[in-house]
């Protein structure tokens, strides 16, 4: 993790937020558990749950690393993800529109629709480790 954020800080980027699979994430505990100085434990007031936060040199504090169970577990394509926010952009496509659908008796059936897509402005600003292994 320190190297990748350090490739990241070479190519101008700021990491601040880490992202991995829930194996990922669980070697990476029980790897830094014996080296208390690179992890600080606790409630993060910014995202609102436990995350475990790294200690990278290369960023400003520790970098909160979150498990993601939308990232597969299986074989090789375990993975983390070390992200700069700060170039990051959600971005509106269509506004929010109401469609109806029905009428059944006395209830009116709609739904609200709104496409929006996350741009990265500076894909070397972040950082990504894939294809790792369960050894």
């Amino acid at each position: 993790f320190v190297d990748s954020a350090k490739l990241a800080y070479e190519d101008g980027g700021y990491v601040n937020f880490g992202f991995c699979d829930t194996v990922t994430y669980a070697k990476a505990l029980k790897l830094i558990n014996a080296k208390v100085s690179l992890r600080e434990f606790g409630q993060s007031q910014e995202y609102g749950f436990t995350a475990l936060k790294i200690n990278t040199g290369f960023s400003n504090g520790a970098i909160p690393l979150v498990p993601s169970r939308f990232l597969s577990t299986t074989g090789a394509a375990q993975s983390a993800y070390l992200l700069d926010l700060s170039v990051w952009e959600k971005r509106v496509l269509q506004d929010m529109t109401y469609e109806t659908l029905a009428k059944t008796k006395d209830s009116d059936e709609f739904f609200l629709k709104k496409y929006m897509c996350l741009i990265c402005m500076a894909v070397p600003f972040n950082s990504s480790i894939t294809g790792m292994t369960n050894n």
